[in-house]
């Protein structure tokens, strides 16, 4: 049994045109790219919502863009505390 769930969606052409950006930037599929999109528009709405820290490590597979993380705070977070937020998930995250 796959862990995959096959969703077919109607997308407006400004989607369209985002999600194929998007894809060519990183070299992904569509489907990766799709795929990313959701993980970091959930990600948002707990932010928004005053969830804790999310964060997400991204490693495009082409045009010589390095690793990097997405970190997201609440809303009106100070720098102080995003960045002790920061090394708590960190901490959270080795242990």
């Amino acid at each position: 049994m796959s862990d995959l769930t096959k969703l077919t969606v109607n997308l407006v052409p400004n989607a369209v045109k985002a999600l194929n950006h998007a894809a060519e930037l990183t070299g992904d599929t569509r489907t990766d790219t799709v795929n990313r999109a959701l993980q970091v528009y959930a990600a948002l709405i707990d932010a928004s919502t005053g969830e804790d820290i999310t964060a997400m490590t991204w490693e495009p597979s082409t045009k010589g863009v390095g690793p990097g993380t997405v970190v997201i705070v609440p809303p009106g977070t100070t720098t102080t505390d995003a960045i002790g937020r920061v090394r708590r998930w960190l901490r959270r995250r080795s242990s």
